[in-house]
């Protein structure tokens, strides 16, 4: 249970295996083999009635936050396409960690790794998501690849979305539950 960037202080997750507290979250990644681009999504025609573009600004989300941390890229452009305000500056925060500690973050081949989000409420320019996922990325050295951590969880997320010139962003991420291993998603 290694992804997991998280934009509340009361989120936990467990990060890289070291005694580090449990309420850090630490951001996903990509196998270097594998291109993963989410196409921005659609202007909502109106803020309040466009699912899809909240569901799509989600998913571009944890796109982006896999895509830029393998390796740590504070600058890739898809964070601040897709997150603003707390969840950026966290998502950046968690990404200079692991540049200072010179580890990455991947999928292993095969991975299971996925998010299942769900609108809960709408507003004019807010939305609230609820994203089950499963987390199966893996956490490694950057210099020797050798693998730190690759434990698998299965999450609950509560998400703020905003509207913000012209689309969705991610505000804030709250870590509900995590379950070690792989749990089904409620109701799947």
């Amino acid at each position: 249970m290694v992804l997991a960037v998280v934009v509340t202080a009361a989120a936990a997750c467990t990060g890289t295996g070291d005694d580090e507290p449990a309420a850090t979250m630490e951001p996903t990644l990509l196998d270097p083999a594998v291109t993963h681009t989410t196409p921005a999504p659609a202007p909502a025609t109106t803020p309040t009635d466009d699912e899809a573009a909240i569901i799509a600004a989600v998913h571009g989300y944890w796109d982006a936050i896999i895509d830029s941390s393998n390796p740590p890229d504070r600058r890739h452009p898809e964070l601040a396409r897709f997150a603003t305000g707390e969840a950026l500056t966290v998502a950046l925060r968690t990404i200079e960690r692991r540049e200072s500690l010179r580890q990455g973050v991947r999928l292993p081949e095969g991975s299971a790794y996925r998010h299942a989000p769900v609108l809960e409420r709408l507003e004019t320019a807010r939305a609230v998501i609820r994203d089950c996922s499963i987390d199966d990325s893996v956490v490694y050295d950057l210099n020797s690849g050798q693998v730190l951590n690759d434990a698998v969880a299965t999450n609950i997320w509560r998400t703020s979305l905003v509207y913000v010139d012209g689309g969705w962003k991610v505000a804030s991420n709250e870590l509900i539950s995590s379950t070690d291993g792989f749990a089904p998603c409620p109701g799947s």
